[in-house]
């Protein structure tokens, strides 16, 4: 059995390790209102495939246009059919930032095996999920 400062060396080296990789909010919207369309704040969240989707789609969109820029009409309508979805997806993940940050920073706790906070989590865990976090 630990004993009661083994067991807080424990959850500070825990707390450490969390408040050194956990992620910022402010850094993620700056991110995203900087270099969102290139999907930067979902790489810095942890989501590479969904960055590297809208990474994809804002260069296909941007070499589209370049590429038929002789023929305005051609090259606006080409480049619309990416860029349009793109922004929408990019203005979406503005009001969606807050709970990227709040899950990754969720995850990154319970990786680390520290405690959550059971009042944020309990709302979201069904069951089974919830008797896992317990363990």
């Amino acid at each position: 059995m630990l004993s009661d400062r083994r067991v807080r060396n424990v959850r500070n080296r825990h707390w450490a390790a969390f408040e050194e990789k956990r992620k910022s909010r402010v850094t993620a919207y700056l991110l995203w209102l900087f270099l969102g369309v290139l999907g930067t704040h979902r790489f810095y969240l942890g989501m590479k495939p969904s960055g590297t989707i809208m990474a994809c789609l804002a260069c296909v969109s941007g070499v589209t246009y370049f590429a038929l820029r002789d023929t305005p009409d051609e090259a606006l309508l080409a480049s619309t059919v990416t860029a349009v979805p793109l922004l929408m997806w990019v203005l979406s993940d503005a009001f969606r930032l807050p709970g990227f940050v709040q899950g990754y920073n969720d995850w990154l706790m319970r990786w680390l095996g520290g405690d959550v906070a059971p009042r944020r989590l309990r709302h979201r865990l069904t069951g089974t999920e919830e008797r896992r976090a317990q363990c």
